[in-house]
């Protein structure tokens, strides 16, 4: 057999070669992102199967691992739907209907009801 033995073959050994270039490569991205230093990410399907091997050869609760690759491809991105707000006329009126009252009446009802003292 070879210099290596079925000892010093295993999924540790190739789970710590794969974070090693993931690291190296995420440093390589950092460069050129930031300092325009280098050539970034010189070949992303390599990146990608270290990434995806990485994944399969995780032994731990990779949660964080997965949760920051996710973020990077976004997967997490989602669109924050906000609530249209209702114009002050509209509130008026729609108090003014549950408590069967004219709108002058209602609002210092409302005004009186927020305030605290």
């Amino acid at each position: 057999m070879s210099s290596y033995s079925l000892d010093i073959l295993d999924s540790k050994k190739y789970h710590r070669e794969f974070e090693e270039n993931i690291l190296y490569s995420f440093d390589q991205y950092i460069y050129k992102r930031n300092f325009r230093l280098g050539e970034g990410i010189k070949n992303e399907d390599e990146l990608k199967h270290n990434l995806i091997f990485y994944r399969i050869l995780c032994e731990d609760n990779c949660e964080i691992v997965n949760y920051i690759q996710d973020k990077i491809e976004g997967k997490l991105d989602k669109k924050i739907k906000r609530k249209k707000r209702r114009k002050l006329s509209e509130t008026v009126k729609l108090c003014a209907e549950q408590e069967c009252c004219s709108e002058e009446e209602v609002i210092p009802k409302i005004f009186w009801n927020n305030v605290s003292w």
